[in-house]
């Protein structure tokens, strides 16, 4: 979770590349906020201009919110993979 709130906090702040690397690592433990932590570094990706990865990412994150039966999450990040 720290790895998250980090990469989080470096992304807020527009320092996406240093960001990175926390918030892969907070996508590598399946967690019950793996759906939130891919659906940032999918966004992350997006900024930086690498499009397949955020879809990955995305993809990803939607597949976690499935799975907990979060609806109102799989919806907030379907409206962020939208261009």
């Amino acid at each position: 979770m720290a790895n998250f709130h980090l990469g989080r906090r470096l992304t807020d702040r527009g320092r996406y590349q240093e960001a990175l690397p926390h918030l892969e690592k907070a996508v590598a433990t399946v967690t019950e906020g793996t759906a939130l932590h891919a659906s940032v570094l999918g966004l992350v990706h997006r900024e930086m201009g690498d499009i397949a990865r955020s879809k990955r990412y995305g993809r990803l994150a939607l597949q976690h919110a499935r799975e907990r039966g979060a609806a109102d999450l799989e919806d907030q990040i379907r409206s962020q993979l939208s261009p």
